[in-house]
């Protein structure tokens, strides 16, 4: 993943400098980490950051797909059920999923009741 990671930003032409200034990090060796198999010893990317090297790299003509790949996302089956995808998880990722789920559904609650209330409050008003 390291390796194809810096593979597609050479193709972009853009240095480990310029990466780090696009992703908002303090310094070069906070990008460089990514590309270090050394150090970054994961074999994807994580998506929030993929997305965020997909953005950056985006401008110079690097398909976002590419990137999003690196975090372990390839031709997913738009038929395949949520469920069977879930179960694929590690335990802790598992987790995570139905933690984030959780989440989703509290602030889908409180948007409904703040709808619910605003909606009452124009059916009093004159």
């Amino acid at each position: 993943m390291t390796k194809a990671l810096r593979d597609i930003r050479e193709e972009a032409k853009v240095g480990v400098r310029e990466m780090a200034r696009r992703l908002g990090m303090s310094s070069p060796s906070s990008y460089a980490h990514y590309e270090d198999p050394n150090r970054f010893k994961d074999p994807y990317l994580p998506m929030a950051w993929a997305q965020r090297f997909a953005d950056a790299l985006e401008p110079n003509g690097i398909d976002r797909a590419r990137v999003i790949a690196l975090a372990g996302v390839v031709n997913a089956d738009p038929s395949e059920t949520l469920d069977s995808r879930v179960a694929r998880l590690s335990r802790r990722r598992h987790d995570m999923v139905l933690s984030l789920l959780a989440d989703l559904e509290a602030a889908e609650a409180a948007d409904q009741e703040r709808q619910g209330k605003a909606d009452d409050v124009q059916e009093k008003e004159p």
